[in-house]
């Protein structure tokens, strides 16, 4: 639906500029949507006494800087599409469904940059290089390809995202952020 914002007519059109401007609020509700949507789920993760695996996507220390304020950061750096945030929040599903894996704050950061650089390598023509999404995320280029390699690995190497299930995905944060501001 936003691809279709950028268009020949669109290029000429007055309107062009408040188009991308609303396709950015968008993208950053869905943002807000996101971290939210993770936030509830860690909090009831921890509320059942469930905690992280102790593996590659591990942290030691939960970062200083807030998810939202990270995820957003890294879109805005790397310019990456609304479909290629919503199929990384598809594999990031799916890989929690098929590991049974448990999200907390030691370990959706990691999670979350595994599965954007693949989905940013699956979806976008204009990719950056292994070596240069590592300096946007600030993760060690030899950590980036082993998170990468790791989680294509649980994803058992199946990548594709039926237009359903991207749709149905799709919708429900396009319907949560329906009406709403941003949260900090």
């Amino acid at each position: 639906r936003f691809n279709s914002i950028i268009s020949k007519e669109n290029i000429f059109n007055s309107s062009y500029e408040s188009k991308i401007e609303n396709e950015e609020n968008i993208l950053n509700l869905i943002i807000d949507s996101i971290c939210l949507e993770y936030d509830n789920s860690i909090k009831d993760y921890e509320s059942k006494g469930l905690y992280a695996n102790y593996d590659i996507f591990y942290l030691s220390s939960v970062p200083p800087v807030s998810l939202k304020e990270y995820l957003s950061t890294v879109v805005r750096f790397a310019e990456i599409e609304l479909s290629t945030l919503i199929n990384a929040v598809i594999y990031i599903d799916l890989f929690c469904g098929k590991n049974k894996y448990v999200l907390t704050y030691h370990n959706i950061y990691r999670i979350f940059i595994a599965t954007l650089l693949l989905s940013l390598k699956m979806n976008e023509d204009k990719i950056y290089s292994t070596k240069s999404f590592a300096r946007i995320t600030g993760v060690s280029f030899d950590d980036i390809k082993n998170l990468e390699y790791t989680m294509a690995l649980k994803l058992n190497f199946s990548f594709h995202i039926k237009k359903e299930k991207y749709q149905k995905k799709y919708d429900y944060f396009v319907n949560l952020t329906a009406g709403k501001k941003t949260y900090n």
